[in-house]
């Protein structure tokens, strides 16, 4: 794993801690307290840390986060999707990164943001299970897509 690659993975985290704090149009100040708790808790280990110095690790996922939630005092619907999926997209394209234990730590991470301010919204609650049923989608890497392809013009 290339360490820009990395950096830019830690980015998408902030990206996506943010549109769960903000994807009920409101970022409580206990929720970016969760998120600065949680990424400190979680993320910054060794044990996750790979190609990355802890404190570029945390600049990378603190400084998407805290310029989301400065520029969007007010968060459009479309403005959280847009962070939403941006996210997604990286996860598609780098696919080989999100192991079991990485999506199972994002998924209890978000999942405590979520319950930081007096329990899950509907709107939270609405978009954990979309990351959880994108976590267990079975998408073919860039990889053996080039592979298949490859194989399939040899015939």
């Amino acid at each position: 794993m290339k360490r820009y690659t990395t950096y830019l993975f830690y980015q998408n985290l902030g990206r996506l801690f943010y549109a769960f704090v903000a994807v009920d149009k409101y970022i409580k100040p206990t929720e970016v307290e969760a998120v600065e708790l949680l990424v400190k808790k979680y993320w910054l280990s060794n044990k996750v840390l790979i190609n990355i110095s802890k404190n570029d690790a945390e600049e990378a996922v603190f400084s998407v986060f805290r310029s989301l939630c400065n520029y969007n005092e007010v968060p459009s619907k479309s403005f959280v999707e847009n962070c939403y999926n941006r996210f997604v997209q990286f996860k598609n394209e780098n696919i080989l990164l999100f192991t079991k234990d990485i999506k199972t730590l994002i998924l209890k991470t978000v999942t405590k943001i979520t319950a930081a301010c007096a329990g899950q919204n509907k709107s939270e609650t609405i978009l954990l299970a979309k990351l959880s049923l994108e976590f267990n989608k079975k998408v073919k890497s860039n990889i053996f897509l080039k592979a298949s392809k490859a194989k399939r013009d040899r015939k």
